[in-house]
């Protein structure tokens, strides 16, 4: 599981970051729509399609599979 991935309540996400010092205003829309009842559980085991794509083609890096890359500092367009 993921550090804050499998959380969904407003309280526990909130009270997690506390606890870990995270800058909370990154997450100010995470925490607006789990705080409004927005956010809802998911089974949370799912292998994702990047990594499964990764271990079929057998690429070195999950990057070289990823649709829309995430690179620190770059926003794509859309």
């Amino acid at each position: 599981m993921t550090k804050y991935g499998d959380e969904w309540e407003y309280g526990k996400i909130a009270g997690k970051m506390e606890r870990d010092g995270v800058n909370t205003e990154k997450f100010s829309l995470l925490l607006k729509m789990a705080k409004e009842g927005r956010l809802k559980p998911s089974a949370g085991a799912g292998i994702g399609v990047e990594r499964l794509m990764t271990w079929v083609t057998g690429v070195k890096h999950i990057g070289e599979v990823q649709a829309f890359p995430k690179i620190p500092g770059v926003v794509y367009e859309l």
